[in-house]
Order: structure tokens, then sequence, then C-alpha cells
């Protein structure tokens, strides 16, 4: 099973060798969401084989740069994660073996205030 991993950056160039780690063996989708130069620099220089680094000039956004990630991910497991993860990458094979065709996972589901309106809200690692 292929895993697309999407995750926004806003700067966070020391973040990067310890996400890059935790995310072996996953497509990245990497969001530059108007860096500064030395992170900019750093995110484009991705090996192809890596994945894909969409570039914005500004901010636009958690979820939107979330979204234009999910519209370039190819994987067939895909993990909304934030740049700063560390860690050892055999949690993406847990994943992996433990994801449900067609289902929606989350160590916690709540309600978030959002434009005024309380809305069921899951806070996750993973969507398939």
């Amino acid at each position: 099973m292929k895993l697309s991993v999407i995750t926004p950056f806003l700067n966070g160039l020391d973040l990067l060798p310890d996400f890059e780690h935790a995310t072996q063996g996953a497509e990245l989708i990497l969001i530059d969401n108007g860096s500064d130069p030395e992170t900019a620099e750093a995110l484009a220089s991705l090996p192809a084989e890596r994945g894909k680094v969409i570039r914005n000039d500004t901010n636009i956004g958690f979820a939107a740069a979330n979204n234009q990630g999910y519209a370039r991910a190819t994987g067939d497991i895909i993990i909304f994660l934030n740049s700063d993860i560390a860690g050892d990458p055999a949690w993406l094979k847990l994943v992996a073996d433990d994801v449900k065709d067609g289902a929606l996972y989350g160590p916690s589901v709540n309600r978030q205030l959002v434009y005024g309106m309380w809305l069921p809200y899951i806070e996750g690692w993973c969507v398939e």
C-alpha cells in the first residue's frame, strides 16, 4: 500500500531532517506556505523520487495548503502530518497495517468553533 504524507511548512528549516527521517518510505507532498528563503530552498531540493513540493509565495493557511497537497497525492493512504514530527519511520508500516478501506482515523473526536458554529472535528493522523 502506498502512503502519501501531506505537510505544510512555514519556515522550520531546523525541523526538516527529523521530519524526513520520520517519513521514510512515504510519498511526500510538501507545501511551502511562504517560507523564508533558506527553508524554501531546502524544500525545493527534495529529490523527485521522494515526492512533490508546492510553493506558495504567501501563507494561504493550513487548511488550504493541506487541500493543495491532497489534490496532488497519489497514495492509497493519505496522512496529514504536521512539520514538527520526529521519530522512527516504522510508524508508517503500523499505519498501513491498521488502516481499513474507506475509514477516517483520529485519536480524538472533539467539537471545534468555526466561524461561530460548533462543528464535529476529528484530530487525526490518517484518512483513506
